[in-house]
């Protein structure tokens, strides 16, 4: 066996490796040997076998926990991003003079494409920012609800074409 110099991270890993499993196997082999028939190491190896499944078992419950926690945080940061995305379209339909019932119509990903359907619904409205959607006009629609002469009287004047 010739002498081969380590040049790399992984061949160093690799030599103290198996170094370290063979010191390892001697120890074991050794301590196996001195006291593999006495009742003291048979406790000794029951004591390690119940630690080791109580730890297995921690193990698994802090797991399941985490997927709990886990399916939790994303629960709630959809409800958050539902509740951002409701509040930028309802800042966005006040931004362009769309009506607060409306903004809930409003679709798009990002504000910038929310933006664009607010501007293209109010553009379809025919409300343009600022000014306030038309009320009963007192010539054409009846003052009175349920007046019968009123909306007669309405009509024939546009047929007449009076205003």
């Amino acid at each position: 066996m010739s002498f081969t110099p380590i040049t790399t991270q992984e061949d160093f890993d690799k030599a103290i490796k198996d170094r370290l499993d063979r010191e390892k196997k001697t120890i074991t082999d050794e301590v196996t040997k001195k006291y593999a028939g006495t009742e003291e190491w048979q406790e000794q190896q029951k004591k390690l076998n119940d630690q080791l499944g109580e730890q297995t078992k921690a193990i698994e419950e802090a797991a399941e926990a985490s997927k709990k926690n886990e399916a939790t945080i994303t629960e709630l940061t959809d409800k958050v991003k539902k509740y951002e995305i409701a509040s930028v379209k309802a800042r966005i339909a006040n931004e362009v003079g769309l009506q607060y019932q409306l903004a809930s119509r409003l679709s798009g990903e990002d504000e910038e494409a929310i933006k664009k359907d607010a501007e293209s619904l109010v553009k379809l409205m025919g409300n343009e920012k600022g000014t306030p959607p038309p009320l009963a006009h007192p010539e054409t629609e009846p003052t009175e609800k349920g007046s019968k002469n009123a909306a007669l009287k309405g009509m024939l004047q546009n047929m007449k074409g009076e205003e």
